[in-house]
């Protein structure tokens, strides 16, 4: 099914299928990718909180239009302190709204339930958007969620729904989604940068013995042990020795060669694009 059809023939949609946080994708670079192990990332940690936190730091208010065009805030209107100072009794304003914005950038929707008493909403309840399925039936939208205590299905009435991307579709398209195999090689590399440093900066080496000389089965298990003794970083600047007619040769390959801090750089870059974060604002500046 093409991207088209999934959007414009407003198809039913679902964003997961258990209880997880993510989409649990897999990348070309052999990473699982999902809202959790993205946020392992410090580049996107740090997108989704920055946004998060400036949008939910800006205050939004209800406004009512006088007779010469202008406007001037309602505070006396009872929609204003919901949206204003705090939509439920467990969040702030501040923090209801930033974790809409978060859920947006992560899976691309937030959900709220909206609670009445009468014809007056009073509570804004956030819903799990991983656990939400938005459909139509005779062309009403429809929300399917589905709750620890069973699926309980809502009208569209009923829910507060915040699209993030969309080509005009029923639910935004997230960038965790779309963006795995850029995530996925970030992760990727943050792997191999950590064994590098596990391994004390070298990939790889072997010992080189006198001309005729042939170890047996046991002595290359008591090297083998030795060498165990002395890797890590916290080993580093320590001397191992060695039996006379023994030459340790490195593999030469470090870090720099290997382009593994360029392409770390890169992916911070990368992961600001599908955040639409400028580089300068996570402390990239190069």
């Amino acid at each position: 099914m093409s991207i088209w059809d999934g959007l414009f023939r407003r198809r039913s949609v679902k964003l997961s299928t258990d209880t997880s946080l993510g989409f649990n994708q897999g990348s070309n670079a052999g990473a699982t990718v999902n809202q959790e192990t993205a946020l392992n990332l410090s580049t996107a940690w740090r997108c989704v909180r920055l946004r998060a936190r400036v949008m939910g730091s800006l205050p939004l208010g209800v406004h009512e239009r006088l007779a010469d065009g202008s406007t001037t805030p309602a505070k006396d209107f009872w929609l204003y302190q919901l949206i204003h100072d705090s939509p439920n009794a467990d969040q702030t304003a501040a923090e209801f709204w930033g974790g809409m914005v978060a859920s947006v950038d992560l899976w691309g929707n937030a959900y709220a339930r909206i609670e009445r008493s009468g014809p007056r909403i009073v509570a804004l309840r956030p819903l799990r958007p991983d656990l939400m399925v938005v459909d139509r039936v005779n062309g009403i939208r429809r929300y399917r969620y589905s709750a620890p205590s069973g699926r309980v299905d809502y009208a569209e009435s009923e829910v507060l729904h915040l699209r993030g991307f969309t080509v005009g579709g029923d639910v935004g398209l997230s960038a965790i989604s779309y963006g795995r195999h850029s995530l996925g090689l970030a992760l990727a590399a943050d792997k191999t940068a950590s064994k590098t440093f596990a391994n004390g900066l070298q990939v790889s080496g072997f010992v080189k013995l006198m001309a005729g000389t042939k170890l047996t089965k046991e002595q290359r298990h008591d090297l083998i042990d030795l060498f165990s003794k002395f890797a890590g970083s916290d080993q580093a600047g320590k001397v191992m020795p060695l039996d006379p007619g023994m030459e340790f040769v490195p593999l030469n390959i470090t870090p720099e060669d290997a382009q593994l801090l360029e392409s770390r750089g890169f992916n911070v870059e990368e992961i600001c694009r599908w955040f639409d974060v400028p580089p300068i604002l996570v402390g990239h500046a190069g």
